[in-house]
């Protein structure tokens, strides 16, 4: 079955993940996941060439404030350490206020707080559905 991208012209990707380098199995496990069902996904192993050269710091402001219907954030303590992790979360931010619609998807790893993050935006905690029936939601939410 092929899934028919939801995006309007502007977007260039369905998600953009947003993850810290120690969890980059979770987010790559997602990433080919809906990668296979035609779904535009924002992950920067996928971008390597395009990347190289490119001031990341604008390139990923734009990805993350402009060009993804949602932003799909990996949670977990290391996210809450690494710098550019900080600035896509910003970007991010910046966008769901802006637009006051939904987003920022949060995806838990563990219990971990992140600025700016409110404790009442709805999350999936990885520990308690697991890797697969995350990417269901994922691409359940990606559908609706």
């Amino acid at each position: 079955m092929e899934i028919i991208s939801n995006q309007d012209e502007t977007q260039n990707y369905d998600v953009a993940l947003s993850f810290a380098g120690e969890d980059r199995p979770i987010a790559k496990k997602i990433a080919d996941e809906l990668t296979k069902q035609h779904y535009k996904v924002f992950y920067d192993e996928y971008e390597q060439a395009s990347l190289w050269g490119k001031d990341l710091y604008a390139h990923l402001n734009d990805v993350y404030k402009n060009r993804a219907r949602y932003c799909l954030m990996i949670i977990s303590e290391n996210y809450s350490k690494k710098v550019w992790t900080s600035h896509e979360r910003k970007a991010a931010q910046t966008k769901a206020f802006l637009n006051n619609k939904e987003y920022i998807l949060p995806l838990r790893i563990d219990e971990t707080e992140i600025d700016g993050l409110n404790e009442t935006v709805g999350y999936i905690d990885l520990k308690q559905v697991g890797i697969e029936k995350a990417i269901d939601l994922l691409k359940q939410k990606l559908n609706s």
